[in-house]
């Protein structure tokens, strides 16, 4: 069977690989480049964690992908490369008391009856363990050693590198304008390269891995799937003492996110301090509106 992955991010990079070590024929095409500056899996950091609410089957899965963020690292180890996954663990915090039905209260039940080991903090143990949240007016969390955060463009890179190593055709600069279909059936895309001309692309099956740009490319979801095309922002900071702000002392966090939307990263290595907003977001017409940068 001859597959077509549209979109090399992390979804579509992970299932080329996974494909071809199964023994399927695939064809991996993406728009832009490896790590299409546009693209959602394109990133300097995205938190590994664990913490779902009461969504044990969320956790259950982070419970088995854990080992193989290790075992990633370990590859990279052994091609001479530094690992991409750092487990500095994950800070949660509340602010107020962990309750039931509260997205850290939740977390924190769950977790705990799975058996994890979870520092329970609070406002004077965070205070002492981590003085850049001294002032912090959040009064309650925990830290989670397992977990952390990955360097996500070169993750995603790597397994769309992968996946051509391990025999998939990988094909860049192929901009998706349709599917094609026949007896009710996908059975390829249609593309232009980077001249403009249009290709028509073959496969017995297709997984659309797009992104937001799947909104373009098969409009006709809009009728199926309540498809919304949102901005968030993500802001960077450099503090006048960087190392103030990397692991153990500053770990990745969540900051009371169920109320605020508000995650962040330790200083990566240019000195930048990440802080994001998980949010109902920005609506934006298409995938393609530019990225304002302030």
């Amino acid at each position: 069977m001859h597959l077509l992955v549209i979109g090399a991010g992390v979804f579509g990079a992970a299932s080329a690989l996974e494909l071809r070590r199964r023994g399927q024929a695939v064809t991996l095409i993406e728009a832009g480049p490896l790590g299409r500056p546009e693209a959602a899996s394109t990133d300097a950091s995205k938190l590994v964690r664990l913490e779902y609410g009461d969504d044990e089957p969320s956790t259950a899965l982070m419970e088995q992908t854990l080992p193989r963020w290790r075992a990633w690292n370990e590859a990279f180890r052994a091609a001479g490369q530094p690992p991409p996954f750092h487990e500095d663990g994950v800070l949660v915090l509340s602010g107020g008391p962990l309750r039931a039905g509260s997205f850290e209260g939740d977390s924190h039940a769950l977790l705990a009856r799975r058996g994890h080991a979870l520092v329970r903090l609070d406002h004077a143990a965070l205070a002492a363990r981590y003085p850049a949240w001294a002032h912090s007016p959040l009064s309650d969390g925990w830290w989670n050693p397992q977990g952390g955060w990955a360097e996500a463009a070169r993750v995603t890179r790597w397994l769309a590198e992968s996946a051509a190593a391990a025999g998939a055709e990988l094909r860049t600069g192929l901009s998706l304008t349709g599917l094609r279909e026949r007896g009710g059936r996908v059975v390829g895309a249609v593309a232009r390269d980077a001249a403009g001309r249009k290709l028509e692309l073959n496969a017995d099956a297709v997984v659309l891995a797009a992104g937001t740009w799947c909104a373009q490319a098969a409009p006709e979801l809009h009728g199926e799937l309540p498809l919304r095309l949102v901005a968030q922002p993500i802001c960077c900071f450099r503090p006048p003492r960087p190392q103030d702000y990397r692991p153990p002392a500053f770990p990745p966090f969540a900051a009371d996110i169920a109320r605020t939307g508000f995650y962040g990263f330790p200083a990566l290595p240019d000195g930048r301090v990440k802080l994001g907003q998980h949010s109902e977001g920005l609506a934006v017409p298409d995938a393609d509106v530019p990225r304002a940068h302030v």
